[in-house]
């Protein structure tokens, strides 16, 4: 294996294998509009793939137990968060960090050769 770039590894067998972190959407708080934007773009996304691509999720759920402090000069936004935090307190929190991994590997023996002849051509 080597460290071609800060997320990218080109593996023994010639594949490269990249890895995104990203952070997870809030599934109980957003409209279906936007969570069908979100599943078109994965969609979208992943039509790229072929039997080159293999693809691997993860997710890394962790339970939140600290709500921040806070200071507000309105009474109405202090009162407001007084009520989220009671909830917030009640309630088992979570935060979701999501990894997609990628890796590519390249065409063997005769079709990898073939495919490289007809690229040339």
């Amino acid at each position: 294996m080597a460290l071609i770039e800060p997320d990218m590894v080109l593996n023994q067998d010639g594949s490269l294998l990249i890895c995104f972190t990203f952070d997870g959407v809030d599934a109980e708080g957003i409209e279906q509009i936007e969570a069908d934007r979100y599943a078109n773009l994965l969609e979208h996304a992943l039509k790229v793939c072929d039997e080159h691509m293999t693809l691997w999720s993860t997710v890394d759920r962790r339970r939140i137990v600290d709500y921040p402090n806070s200071h507000f000069d309105s009474s109405i936004a202090a009162r407001v968060d007084a009520a989220w935090k009671t909830q917030f307190d009640s309630g088992n929190q979570y935060a979701n960090k999501h990894y997609i991994s990628f890796m590519y590997a390249p065409s063997k023996g005769a079709d990898g050769f073939f495919e490289s002849v007809t690229a040339h051509l």
